[in-house]
């Protein structure tokens, strides 16, 4: 959908993209990967409390380390166009979507994070599930429309995609 925005805003878009893949897959994915043999192995061995013990120390680590992202991406917000291209107008937007990447890098860890812990106890329909409610039932209804309304842009689909995060988070 950014595509359909303009080269500024697909810019702006691939470098937040880029930056929000690159925290996730440094630390919450592991974790995540970690949480589904740890968990599962303990659930295998019939010891749940165990099994919860660590599935909640998972969730604090990824939880957690994506917090300080979010501080490290809103902190920065202004300069982290300039790693990526020269172009004022992309790092100007990129600083624009900063705070909302920022917002969503927290539910991104707990989120990734649950995924594992389900993969874990054998619940991968259930994390499909709610990954396709998140986001095809929440951050995409909810992010169009405004990108595309009067004053297009692609800020409306990082809140979308904030909000489509938050709301897997309870899952």
């Amino acid at each position: 959908l950014a595509g359909l925005l303009g080269q500024t805003a697909v810019d702006a878009h691939m470098v937040m993209l880029s930056i929000a893949t690159f925290t996730f897959m440094s630390f919450p994915y592991g974790v995540a990967t970690a949480a589904a043999v740890r968990v599962g192995n303990l659930v295998g061995a019939q010891q749940p409390a165990r099994a919860r013990a660590a599935a909640s120390t998972c969730l604090a680590l990824g939880t957690g380390s994506m917090a300080c992202f979010a501080v490290l991406i809103f902190a920065f917000r202004a300069s982290l166009g300039s790693i990526f291209t020269p172009d004022a107008a992309v790092g100007a937007l990129v600083a624009r979507i900063a705070p909302v990447a920022a917002l969503f890098q927290v539910a991104d860890g707990f989120v990734g994070v649950s995924g594992g812990v389900l993969r874990g106890v054998g619940r991968q329909a259930l994390s499909a599930c709610v990954t396709i409610a998140a986001f095809w039932g929440r951050a995409v209804p909810l992010g169009a429309p405004p990108a595309f309304a009067a004053h297009p842009g692609v800020v409306p689909l990082w809140w979308g995609l904030a909000a489509g995060l938050v709301s897997a988070a309870p899952a």
